[in-house]
């Protein structure tokens, strides 16, 4: 039989196997931290990019109302890629898919004041289910003499 001596020095196997659980529950932790901060990041650029195209687009209908009337407004809108979906007494809803959002497009005239229009725009992420990632609203005054202050109420004031 064999003598076991006191000078052996190392690891038991229990020791080994608990000293690796505790290395995996450890390393899955900093996994699942990662994976996390991922997603969040990829959604965080998902909305700085659809608040950046929600801002050209309205930029673009401010140009648009400072040069030209309502209807080439609204050619000029189809001309950029927008169809325009429905059109009712003075409201218009257009909308757009570019590569990966979709955008919708609603200009509405204000009836309470002259050449006044409200606009909204609506960026969708056309990779999921089409969730709502950025809304700008605006109002503007349509007219392209309104620099001259000779048409609506508001630039009379």
């Amino acid at each position: 039989m064999r003598n076991i001596s006191q000078k052996e020095s190392g690891f038991t196997l229990i020791e080994m196997l608990a000293s690796i659980t505790i290395l995996s529950i450890i390393s899955f932790g900093f996994i699942a931290i990662f994976v996390h901060a991922s997603k969040t990041t990829e959604t965080s650029a998902d909305i700085i990019d659809a608040d950046y195209i929600a801002q050209t687009e309205m930029e673009r209908i401010y140009q648009y109302s400072t040069e030209s009337a309502m209807e080439d407004t609204i050619s000029l809108l189809e001309t950029d890629g927008y169809q325009l979906l429905n059109r009712a007494e003075e409201t218009f809803q257009l909308e757009k898919s570019t590569r990966n959002h979709y955008i919708r497009m609603k200009v509405e005239k204000d009836q309470s004041v002259t050449d006044f229009w409200m606009v909204s725009v609506q960026v969708l992420n056309e990779r999921d289910d089409h969730t709502v990632q950025a809304v700008l609203e605006a109002g503007y005054v349509w007219c392209i003499e309104r620099f001259d202050h000779a048409c609506s109420k508001i630039s009379e004031g």
